[in-house]
């Protein structure tokens, strides 16, 4: 399968190849999400179809710069994902817009730069927020 088939949108739920390091957002975003859903959503009239994602994800903060860690790193809570970017909850504010986003699922991982884009505080005390995924990194 050529990297072509991968980012194709016809391609979408077909078996992709184990690919380690680097690669497109779309396609290590779609490796976990076919590990998820078996049949893609056809109502959807995004651009970049949401699915629902409520599974711990690991936030490790950045520097602005996206080169070094800035504090400790957090679980949140998945609320949506898509191939551009992620919707979460979280107990506390977040110390920083940039973070490395770890997705796992059955043996599928991605680690992804993120920008946070919005952040709202709910009334349940919590926070949903919410930002696009920039690039695919080796690790967090």
């Amino acid at each position: 399968m050529s990297l072509a088939d991968v980012t194709s949108p016809a391609s979408y739920w077909q078996p992709l190849s184990s690919h380690s390091g680097g690669g497109s957002v779309q396609a290590a975003v779609r490796r976990v999400l076919a590990t998820i859903y078996p049949e893609p959503y056809e109502n959807e009239r995004r651009q970049s179809p949401r699915f629902a994602f409520p599974y711990l994800v690991q936030l490790q903060p950045l520097t602005p710069d996206g080169n070094s860690r800035q504090g400790p790193s957090l679980v949140v809570v998945g609320k949506h994902l898509s191939e551009t970017g992620l919707g979460f909850y979280h107990p506390r504010p977040l110390p920083s817009r940039i973070a490395c986003v770890t997705l796992e699922n059955a043996g599928q991982r991605a680690s992804l730069l993120f920008e946070l884009l919005w952040t709202q505080f709910t009334q349940h005390g919590w926070y949903e927020s919410g930002g696009r995924f920039l690039r695919v990194l080796d690790s967090c």
